[in-house]
C-alpha cells in the first residue's frame, strides 16, 4: 500500500461520508428524493435514523451513499461485484445525464470490501476510500500535500480497470478494452435520471390515491428495506430490485 494512496484516503474519507449523508438528507436531485420517499409522511423518520447510523466514521457504506456521491459530483457509477474472487458482470448504480460524464468503476468483494485497488483501505470506510481514489485519480479532487497542485494522475476515462494492468501487452490491452465495453454496456442499459423522475412522479400520484392503511404497508416496506441495506451492508442490488428492467 503506497503511503501517498493512504494519505488521499486519510484526507477525504470522512468528508465524502459526510457529503453523502448530506446529499441525501437535503439535495432535491432524484436520487436523494426518492430515497426519502418524499411521498411518504411516515417515511421521513425511518430515512433519518438511516442517515444517522451511516453518518457514523466506520459505518459500512451502502450502494444507497454510494449512489448519492455519483449524483452529486455528476458521474457515472459503474460496480464489477467480485465473488469468490471471480469478477461478475458489472451493474451501473447511476447514469449521469451530462454529455461526456466521466466514469467510477469501483470493485466489490463479495458483499464486504469496496475497492479501486489493493491500495484501498477498509475499517468501515472503504466505500468513502475507494472514492477518494477514484476522484483524485479522475482530477476531482486534488492532494492538498502536493507542493503542486498541478501534479494530479491526468483524468483517465476508467482509471480503477486500466490500473490493474500493469504490462501493456498485447493480451492485456485487449482485456482492458473488454473491460471498458462491458462498462460502456452497463451505463448504456442504466435509466437516466430523467427517467428516474418519470417512475417518480407516477409513484407519487399512485400512492396519493391509495388509503392511509395502504400507504402506511408502503411506508413499512420502505423501512424494511432501508433496515435491510444497512443489515447488508455492501450488498450491489440487482436492477429488477431496483426497479428497473
Amino acid at each position: 500500500m503506497t503511503s501517498h494512496a493512504i494519505a488521499i484516503q486519510n484526507e477525504y474519507h470522512q468528508k465524502l461520508r459526510d457529503e453523502a449523508i448530506n446529499h441525501l438528507r437535503k439535495s432535491q436531485d432524484i436520487v436523494a428524493r426518492s430515497f426519502r420517499a418524499e411521498y411518504l409522511a411516515a417515511s421521513r423518520r425511518t430515512s433519518n435514523m438511516f442517515l444517522d447510523e451511516q453518518a457514523k466514521t466506520g459505518a459500512w457504506g451502502t450502494y444507497i451513499e454510494a449512489t448519492a456521491l455519483a449524483e452529486k459530483y455528476h458521474v457515472n457509477l459503474v460496480v464489477t461485484p467480485v465473488k469468490k474472487g471471480l469478477e461478475q458482470s458489472p451493474i451501473c448504480l447511476y447514469r449521469s445525464e451530462r454529455e461526456n460524464a466521466q466514469t467510477v468503476h469501483l470493485y466489490n468483494s463479495d458483499n464486504n470490501h469496496w475497492y479501486v485497488d489493493d491500495n484501498t483501505r477498509g475499517a468501515g470506510n472503504c466505500l468513502y476510500n475507494a472514492f477518494a481514489q477514484a476522484f483524485y485519480q479522475l482530477g476531482i479532487i486534488k492532494d492538498k500535500q502536493q507542493k503542486n497542485s498541478e501534479a494530479i494522475d491526468k483524468p483517465r476515462q476508467s482509471p480503477t480497470s486500466i490500473a490493474r494492468f500493469s504490462v501493456f501487452s498485447e493480451e492485456n490491452c485487449q482485456e482492458t478494452r473488454s473491460v471498458q465495453q462491458k462498462i460502456h454496456e452497463a451505463i448504456s442499459k442504466a435509466p437516466t435520471p430523467a427517467e428516474i423522475r418519470d417512475d417518480f412522479i407516477k409513484e407519487e400520484e399512485r400512492i396519493s390515491r391509495l388509503s392511509p392503511k395502504e400507504q402506511q404497508q408502503i411506508a413499512d416496506d420502505h423501512a424494511l428495506a432501508l433496515k435491510l441495506a444497512r443489515e447488508e451492508g455492501l450488498a450491489i442490488p440487482s436492477y429488477e430490485s431496483l426497479g428497473y428492467h
